[in-house]
């Protein structure tokens, strides 16, 4: 085998585990992402919950039950911000690092 060759098949191999080191972390940020989206929804059907009780309430009043759906309504889009900005970092960082693997094998060819 040349040298040439065995450096192709060294940083075939090198770029290989990468990849399959980025798959495992892919996948590890997929599942931070579905827990963070399981705890938001926690959190939601808990504060619907209150919704619909203060929604019951003769005693509350309007105001309430609209501060109520704000809060709720901002908890949600800050949850859903902060996971979709988590799962966009991580697939640009795999973007990235799969683009330096393949211009490390185009320079060695």
């Amino acid at each position: 085998m040349s040298d040439l060759s065995h450096r192709l098949s060294e940083e075939f191999e090198k770029l290989k585990t990468r990849r399959d080191e980025l798959r495992v972390q892919l996948d590890l940020g997929k599942k931070e992402a579905e827990d963070a989206w399981r705890e938001l929804d926690e959190k939601w059907g808990d504060v619907e919950q209150k919704m619909k009780q203060l929604a019951r309430s003769s005693r509350d009043t309007a105001e309430d039950v609209g501060d109520a759906a704000e809060e709720v309504i901002e908890e949600a889009k800050q949850g859903l911000k902060q996971t979709a900005t988590e799962v966009g970092e991580a697939a640009d960082k795999l973007m990235g690092e799969i683009r330096q693997g393949f211009e490390r094998l185009k320079r060695l060819v």
